[in-house]
Parts: structure tokens; sequence; C-alpha cells
């Protein structure tokens, strides 16, 4: 689970750098390269991720919504 949580993350931070990145009046990037790369998620069970993260433990010193 961790593990899991610390991707996903990982990700939120990426889409929020490229969200500040993106040229004015512009809502996506077209091109992908390989320092650049176009990244897909594909969370299966994703119902299942949000009920096990609900009910998992929080560790001393993480926020709950982590």
């Amino acid at each position: 689970m961790r593990h899991t949580r610390d991707l996903l993350v990982r990700l939120v931070a990426e889409m929020d750098t490229r969200i500040r990145n993106l040229p004015p009046r512009r809502d996506k990037f077209t091109r992908f390269h390989a320092g650049f790369p176009l990244i897909v998620v594909v969370l299966e069970e994703f119902a299942g991720l949000l009920r096990l993260a609900s009910t998992a433990p929080v560790e001393k010193g993480q926020p709950e919504d982590a």
C-alpha cells in the first residue's frame, strides 16, 4: 500500500508541475519525447484502492490524506 501511495504522490506532483508549465492559452501538451514522456496511469480496482486507503493506518508524522 505504501508503494502505491508513494507512486500516486509522485504522479500528482508531476501533474502539478506540468500544469504550471503549460504554455499560455493551452490546455494540453501535444509533443512528447524521452525527456518529457507521455504518462498513462491505469488504476484497476480503483474503488477497492480508495476503500483500502481510507482504512489503512497512518504513520506517525504523515498527513492522513496523503
